[in-house]
């Protein structure tokens, strides 16, 4: 009995180890199951919050892609806005054309209508010989003479006038017209050289006003001018100034460009009449219409011009004010070298005598400065342009430049 009894228990023994143990692989099982699904989930939440970065990131693009749009769209709408008002431009930018361009070939035909008038009164002659005011008010020169001895200033003005409507001809396309006028200058500055100037360059018996008019508006680059040029610079020297309201305007550039800048100067600074430091000693504070309008003493000039019955005494006149363009263009040397100031001619002449200057254009391409002044060392010139510029300095230098602002120092000779 007793030996079943312990068999008994053995047997129970035996099998509640193989209970334990199989109980104890279980729970190694599991716990290993529970370590690859924790891995599992892990990976799945951060898989989550991979796919809600991601969700984000779209969100955000697509919010601006949406406020892109919008800012598109309202630029699309700003657009056809600036469309339309282009378009109003346009139309009033063609209407504005069609009325210049109406207004163009009425100019031209007004412009022929003067030319053919002239024409006519110069006939076979190819010049109109006849009475003439001519160089209005020069000193010394009496209606009567001037209606008499001034048809080498008048003729010089038609052959002018020939010059401008051939090239205007020419450019707006007019062929047939550019060429009957061509050959009315050629022919008419035949006439005028043969009437007026003779083979040694003396023109129109040695007057002062003529010399100027042909060498501004008729003669030719050639022999023939440059002994006129000889004379007429003879003549300045031998009279001084003689001109009236047409020839004023030329006098002194023309000296200038015959290489005479200091007889320019000496004419231009001259406290004697005529001449403009008369009228500034004086008490001039505007060009007067008569070089004599006041006499020396202060009083009015009272006289009345031979041959008019009337004194011309205006204390407020342009003609002889035209030397203004000698201060900006030879002074200064502010000139264009393209039309509109796309480019700048800047070629100043100073002289001591004044000691320093300055100005300044206010061009459509912008403001030109130029200012010189003379110190122990030489001349100090600046130029400051808003655009590129050809630089003539006093000592024969020359170079192009582009905006902006220089100064050079020339020295004295």
């Amino acid at each position: 009995m007793k030996k079943r009894i312990v068999c008994l228990t053995l047997a129970l023994l035996m099998s509640a180890t193989q209970v334990v143990s199989v109980s104890a692989s279980r729970e190694d099982e599991l716990r290993e199951e529970q370590a690859i699904t924790s891995q599992q989930l892990d990976a799945t939440y951060s898989r989550m919050d991979e796919l809600a970065y991601a969700k984000s990131q779209l969100e955000n693009e697509i919010s601006e892609l949406d406020s892109n749009l919008l800012s598109v769209m309202v630029s699309i709408d700003t657009l056809k806005g600036d469309i339309d008002n282009k378009e109003v431009d346009i139309i009033k930018t063609k209407q504005d054309l069609a009325k210049a361009q109406k207004a163009r070939d009425k100019q031209y035909e007004s412009m022929k209508l003067f030319v053919e008038a002239e024409i006519r009164k110069m006939g076979k002659k190819n010049l109109w010989i006849g009475p003439s005011l001519g160089d209005w008010l020069a000193m010394g020169k009496g209606i009567a003479w001037q209606a008499m001895h001034n048809n080498p200033v008048s003729n010089a003005f038609i052959v002018h006038d020939l010059k401008v409507i051939s090239e205007t001809a020419e450019r707006l396309g007019k062929r047939e017209d550019a060429a009957r006028y061509r050959r009315q200058l050629a022919a008419t500055t035949d006439a005028y050289i043969k009437k007026f100037v003779s083979k040694n360059g003396i023109v129109a018996k040695d007057y002062q006003s003529a010399y100027i008019m042909a060498l501004k508006y008729v003669l030719p680059e050639g022999e023939l001018r440059e002994r006129v040029r000889k004379n007429f610079v003879a003549n300045i020297r031998k009279n001084g100034l003689q001109t009236g309201f047409f020839a004023t305007e030329h006098l002194l550039p023309l000296l200038v460009e015959a290489g005479e800048q200091k007889l320019a100067y000496d004419v231009l600074l001259q406290e004697n009449c005529p001449g403009w430091m008369y009228q500034v000693k004086c008490g001039a504070t505007t060009t007067w219409e008569r070089w004599d309008a006041l006499k020396p003493d202060g009083t009015v000039n009272e006289e009345k011009m031979a041959g008019s019955g009337e004194n011309m005494v205006s204390f407020n006149h342009y003609a002889f004010g035209s030397v203004g363009e000698f201060y900006y263009q030879y002074i200064l040397g502010i000139r264009p070298e393209k039309p509109g100031f796309a480019k700048l001619h800047f070629a100043p002449y100073p002289d001591e005598r004044l000691g320093g200057v300055s100005g300044s254009y206010l061009s459509v391409a912008g403001k030109i400065e130029s200012a010189w002044r003379y110190e122990p060392d030489g001349c100090h010139i600046r130029l400051a342009t808003p655009v590129e510029a050809v630089v003539l300095l006093p000592d024969g230098r020359s170079e192009n430049v582009p905006a902006g602002t220089y100064e050079w120092t020339v020295k004295r000779p």
